[in-house]
């Protein structure tokens, strides 16, 4: 699991979905996260991939949290869903990377 990724990969995994119906899943999968694979009626994982471009360069970071706030942001409504789970998915994430030990 990756916590974050410079932009630019993230866009890069992602530019051949950029037409495909949006499920979190697909949002999700480059940072090593299964989640909700319920498809949009509406949107594409381009129209994500549009909301970040504007706010984001190339090489600045980008996690999780952004990628799904930018689907909640457009009304994909089971994002909201996996935001609320979001303390709980990073909590174990930090612990399978071992970030959670004090110094």
């Amino acid at each position: 699991m990756k916590l974050d990724m410079p932009f630019k990969d993230y866009i890069q995994s992602m530019v051949r979905r950029s037409n495909e119906p949006l499920t979190l899943n697909k949002l999700t999968q480059p940072f090593g996260i299964m989640s909700n694979d319920s498809e949009s009626n509406s949107l594409l994982v381009g129209h994500i991939l549009e909301v970040l471009m504007e706010s984001l360069t190339a090489n600045q970071a980008v996690d999780c949290i952004d990628v799904v706030a930018a689907a909640y942001e457009l009304g994909h409504e089971v994002a909201g869903e996996f935001l609320d789970e979001m303390p709980y998915i990073i909590t174990e994430m930090a612990n399978e990377m071992g970030l959670n030990k004090l110094h």
